[in-house]
Parts: structure tokens; C-alpha cells; sequence
């Protein structure tokens, strides 16, 4: 049975990754594979790494033009049609991108057994940048 997961982002907000790295989100990713984005409709690009796979993407961040409007997307054809939380590290700037239901799922305790942190990543502080409500299914 499939079910709605809701997650609200807000960019500038500050994680504690459970092995204790700090990490601020950027915002939230919608994939549209194929889709060509005009050049005047782009506000800026980012290089993000996948945090499964290793691959690099380009991440572009639009300039909005309703409330609804997506701000970041990935056009690649080969990326997973889900979405994407872009988020920098605090101790060396890159920027990741990594799937929703991963970033905000629980610490793998039969992996991490010793593991303290409920959360794979823990909000420390509520960013006041740009909002995202964030929509996936999970079977």
C-alpha cells in the first residue's frame, strides 16, 4: 500500500548528520527529466554530488515567477524520479544532493547499533530561507 509523506524544507536550516558532521540545506529538488530550462529563467547552478552514487549533477536554481513555481531542479535523464534534498557541509562546502525519505529517515540501528541520534539528520537550527513542502510516495 502506498502512502504520502510530507516534508517541510526550509533553506538555511542546520543538520547534524549522525556521525556528527554539520550540514545547512539549500532546498528542496524536483527532478524533470528532459525538460530544457530557459537560460533567462535561471537564476544559478550548483554541482552536487549524489550521495548514493557518487555522480555529480547540475542542480538549477530558477527565479520564480509564481509562489508555486519549483526553485531548484535536475533535468538529467539518469537521475532516480524522486525528490532531492541539496544541502552543503559545513566543514569542507560541498554540496550534496540525497533523496527526501533518506535525509529525513532514522539512523539504521542494526547497521549503527551505537548510534545515540534517533534521526540520520537532526535539525539543530531552523533556517528562515526559502520554504519547500515536499510530497513523496513510499510503498
Amino acid at each position: 500500500m502506498e502512502r504520502i509523506h510530507v516534508t517541510s524544507i526550509y533553506g538555511g536550516s542546520k543538520y547534524r548528520h549522525f556521525k556528527n558532521k554539520m550540514y545547512e540545506v539549500i532546498g528542496a529538488v524536483s527532478v524533470r527529466k528532459g525538460n530544457e530550462i530557459s537560460p533567462n529563467m535561471i537564476k544559478c547552478k550548483y554541482t552536487a554530488i549524489h550521495t548514493e552514487t557518487g555522480k555529480e549533477y547540475t542542480v538549477i536554481e530558477n527565479i520564480k515567477n509564481k509562489p508555486m513555481d519549483e526553485v531548484f531542479t535536475i533535468t538529467d535523464n539518469d537521475i532516480d524520479d524522486q525528490n532531492y534534498v541539496l544541502y552543503k557541509s559545513l566543514y569542507d562546502d560541498k554540496i550534496y544532493i540525497r533523496p527526501t525519505t533518506m535525509f529525513f529517515s532514522d539512523v539504521d540501528k542494526d547497521k549503527y547499533p551505537d548510534v545515540e541520534q534517533k534521526e540520520r539528520f537532526k535539525l539543530i537550527e531552523k533556517g528562515n530561507g526559502r520554504y519547500s513542502c515536499v510530497i513523496d510516495w513510499i510503498d
